[in-house]
């Protein structure tokens, strides 16, 4: 059993605001959340500033966010991923998108990257004989060492498979 807070429910609503405004604006009519809110160490998710979106669908197309284990995807699937992408790093309420494909964050620690995480992987985790489920179930800090505390080869691993979307608090 989880408590919620009115100020947990309020910032999801913040963010699902910003989720509806992007599904507009790139034609968007469905989504799949994996998460929202959740208790995690250093995360937006746990002041409920965060979404997770796995898959997007528009007229009947749908791209799944994972390139992990999806496969190749349709050119079609693939302007989806880049519409919804896009409208949310265009957003000046979002901080963060980060996805299989790219990497962007804008704020303290701002970067724009091509998601390289199969070659952290070979560099990384494989040569240690650490799996990509191993790492997934590790803690925050070893998941920094094993990619010599460097946060962006973490960020890399960790959005393979999902879209990651951090929200700025509203004022």
């Amino acid at each position: 059993m989880w408590l919620v807070r009115m100020k947990d429910l309020t910032a999801n609503f913040h963010v699902l605001g910003v989720v509806v405004d992007v599904m507009r604006e790139s034609g968007v009519t469905e989504i799949q959340v994996s998460s929202l809110w959740r208790n995690s160490v250093n995360s937006p998710h746990k002041q409920g500033m965060a979404i997770d979106i796995t898959a997007a669908t528009r007229n009947g197309v749908t791209v799944r966010l994972n390139n992990d284990t999806a496969g190749t995807q349709s050119e079609e699937a693939m302007r989806i991923r880049d519409d919804i992408y896009n409208a949310f790093v265009n957003d000046e309420r979002v901080s963060q998108a980060l996805d299989p494909w790219r990497l962007e964050s804008r704020g303290e620690t701002s970067y724009s990257l091509e998601n390289k995480w199969q070659n952290v992987y070979n560099t990384y985790l494989l040569p240690r004989g650490i799996s990509l489920s191993e790492y997934n179930d590790a803690t925050s800090q070893q998941q920094l060492r094993w990619v010599e505390n460097d946060s962006q080869r973490k960020n890399m691993l960790l959005h393979r498979n999902h879209l990651h979307v951090s929200i700025v608090k509203a004022k």
